[in-house]
Protein backbone atom coordinates (compact mmCIF):
# COMPACT_ATOMS: atom_id res chain seq x y z
CA UNK A 1 0.00 0.00 0.00
CA UNK A 2 1.35 3.47 -0.80
CA UNK A 3 2.75 5.42 2.15
CA UNK A 4 0.53 8.43 1.47
CA UNK A 5 -2.77 6.54 1.21
CA UNK A 6 -5.98 8.30 2.10
CA UNK A 7 -9.06 6.50 3.33
CA UNK A 8 -12.76 7.14 3.28
CA UNK A 9 -14.10 8.70 6.48
CA UNK A 10 -15.61 6.14 8.85
CA UNK A 11 -18.97 7.93 8.93
CA UNK A 12 -19.34 6.92 5.26
CA UNK A 13 -18.95 3.19 6.08
CA UNK A 14 -21.91 0.85 6.32
CA UNK A 15 -23.53 0.92 9.74
CA UNK A 16 -22.84 -2.20 11.89
CA UNK A 17 -26.60 -2.80 12.18
CA UNK A 18 -26.89 -2.86 8.39
CA UNK A 19 -24.21 -5.56 8.19
CA UNK A 20 -26.19 -7.62 10.69
CA UNK A 21 -29.48 -7.09 8.83
CA UNK A 22 -28.03 -8.07 5.44
CA UNK A 23 -26.27 -11.19 6.76
CA UNK A 24 -29.37 -12.22 8.74
CA UNK A 25 -31.49 -11.97 5.59
CA UNK A 26 -28.91 -13.97 3.63
CA UNK A 27 -29.04 -16.64 6.35
CA UNK A 28 -32.79 -16.85 5.72
CA UNK A 29 -31.91 -17.73 2.12
CA UNK A 30 -29.40 -20.41 3.13
CA UNK A 31 -26.13 -18.61 3.86
CA UNK A 32 -24.06 -20.90 6.09
CA UNK A 33 -20.54 -19.44 6.01
CA UNK A 34 -19.24 -15.90 6.32
CA UNK A 35 -15.75 -14.52 5.85
CA UNK A 36 -14.98 -11.04 7.15
CA UNK A 37 -12.49 -9.35 4.83
CA UNK A 38 -11.87 -6.03 3.21
CA UNK A 39 -8.68 -4.12 3.61
CA UNK A 40 -7.96 -4.75 7.28
CA UNK A 41 -11.21 -5.42 9.18
CA UNK A 42 -9.55 -4.98 12.57
CA UNK A 43 -8.94 -1.31 11.78
CA UNK A 44 -12.66 -0.56 11.89
CA UNK A 45 -13.59 1.24 15.10
CA UNK A 46 -16.88 -0.65 15.01
CA UNK A 47 -15.30 -4.07 14.37
CA UNK A 48 -16.37 -5.55 17.73
CA UNK A 49 -19.93 -4.35 17.25
CA UNK A 50 -20.06 -5.77 13.71
CA UNK A 51 -18.77 -9.19 14.81
CA UNK A 52 -21.09 -9.34 17.81
CA UNK A 53 -23.97 -8.84 15.37
CA UNK A 54 -23.07 -12.14 13.67
CA UNK A 55 -22.64 -14.14 16.87
CA UNK A 56 -26.21 -15.44 17.21
CA UNK A 57 -26.92 -16.00 13.54
CA UNK A 58 -27.27 -19.60 12.28
CA UNK A 59 -23.87 -19.63 10.60
CA UNK A 60 -21.83 -22.84 10.55
CA UNK A 61 -18.55 -21.00 10.04
CA UNK A 62 -17.32 -17.47 10.47
CA UNK A 63 -13.83 -16.60 9.27
CA UNK A 64 -11.66 -13.52 9.35
CA UNK A 65 -8.94 -12.40 6.95
CA UNK A 66 -6.38 -10.17 8.66
CA UNK A 67 -2.76 -9.10 8.45
CA UNK A 68 -2.56 -10.00 12.18
CA UNK A 69 -0.95 -6.74 13.35
CA UNK A 70 -3.93 -5.94 15.62
CA UNK A 71 -4.96 -9.53 16.31
CA UNK A 72 -3.92 -9.55 19.98
CA UNK A 73 -6.39 -6.75 20.74
CA UNK A 74 -9.31 -8.79 19.43
CA UNK A 75 -8.64 -12.38 20.52
CA UNK A 76 -11.30 -12.27 23.25
CA UNK A 77 -14.00 -10.91 20.95
CA UNK A 78 -13.08 -13.43 18.24
CA UNK A 79 -13.48 -16.27 20.71
CA UNK A 80 -16.66 -14.80 22.19
CA UNK A 81 -18.21 -14.53 18.72
CA UNK A 82 -17.15 -18.03 17.63
CA UNK A 83 -14.81 -17.04 14.83
CA UNK A 84 -13.95 -20.48 13.46
CA UNK A 85 -10.89 -19.71 11.41
CA UNK A 86 -8.35 -17.04 10.61
CA UNK A 87 -6.84 -16.38 7.22
CA UNK A 88 -3.67 -14.48 7.98
CA UNK A 89 -2.34 -12.54 5.02
CA UNK A 90 1.39 -11.93 5.23
CA UNK A 91 3.23 -9.77 2.72
CA UNK A 92 6.45 -11.74 3.10
CA UNK A 93 8.16 -14.33 5.30
CA UNK A 94 11.41 -12.39 4.95
CA UNK A 95 11.82 -9.56 7.47
CA UNK A 96 13.53 -7.15 5.07
CA UNK A 97 11.01 -7.77 2.27
CA UNK A 98 8.17 -7.37 4.79
CA UNK A 99 9.60 -3.99 5.90
CA UNK A 100 9.94 -2.77 2.31
CA UNK A 101 6.45 -3.89 1.27
CA UNK A 102 4.60 -2.68 4.36
CA UNK A 103 6.75 0.40 5.05
CA UNK A 104 6.89 -0.74 8.66
CA UNK A 105 9.16 -2.73 10.90
CA UNK A 106 6.53 -5.05 12.38
CA UNK A 107 7.68 -8.42 11.02
CA UNK A 108 8.86 -9.70 14.41
CA UNK A 109 5.62 -8.64 16.11
CA UNK A 110 3.44 -10.15 13.38
CA UNK A 111 5.37 -13.43 13.30
CA UNK A 112 5.10 -13.76 17.09
CA UNK A 113 1.35 -13.09 16.94
CA UNK A 114 0.89 -15.58 14.10
CA UNK A 115 2.74 -18.38 15.90
CA UNK A 116 0.99 -17.69 19.20
CA UNK A 117 -2.44 -17.92 17.62
CA UNK A 118 -1.45 -20.80 15.35
CA UNK A 119 -0.75 -22.90 18.42
CA UNK A 120 -3.87 -21.62 20.15
CA UNK A 121 -6.13 -22.56 17.23
CA UNK A 122 -4.39 -25.94 16.71
CA UNK A 123 -4.93 -26.71 20.42
CA UNK A 124 -8.62 -25.80 20.09
CA UNK A 125 -8.93 -27.94 16.97
CA UNK A 126 -7.30 -30.96 18.62
CA UNK A 127 -9.46 -30.70 21.73
CA UNK A 128 -12.59 -30.17 19.62
CA UNK A 129 -11.73 -33.25 17.54
CA UNK A 130 -11.11 -35.37 20.64
CA UNK A 131 -14.41 -34.28 22.15
CA UNK A 132 -16.32 -35.04 18.95
CA UNK A 133 -14.64 -38.44 18.64
CA UNK A 134 -15.62 -39.34 22.20
CA UNK A 135 -19.12 -37.89 21.71
CA UNK A 136 -19.07 -36.00 24.95
CA UNK A 137 -18.84 -32.39 25.95
CA UNK A 138 -15.41 -31.02 26.71
CA UNK A 139 -14.57 -27.55 27.93
CA UNK A 140 -11.46 -25.79 26.80
CA UNK A 141 -9.75 -23.33 29.05
CA UNK A 142 -7.29 -21.15 27.22
CA UNK A 143 -4.52 -19.33 28.98
CA UNK A 144 -2.49 -16.60 27.34
CA UNK A 145 0.87 -17.91 26.21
Amino acid sequence: MPVDSSFMKEDKYLDPELYHTVVKELCDYGLEELRITGGEPLLRKSFSEIVRGFKNLPLKKIGLTTNAILLNRFVDILQECHIHYLNISLDSLNAENFRQITHGNKFKIVSQIVWKHFYLFILKLIIHYCCAAQKRCCKLFIVNL
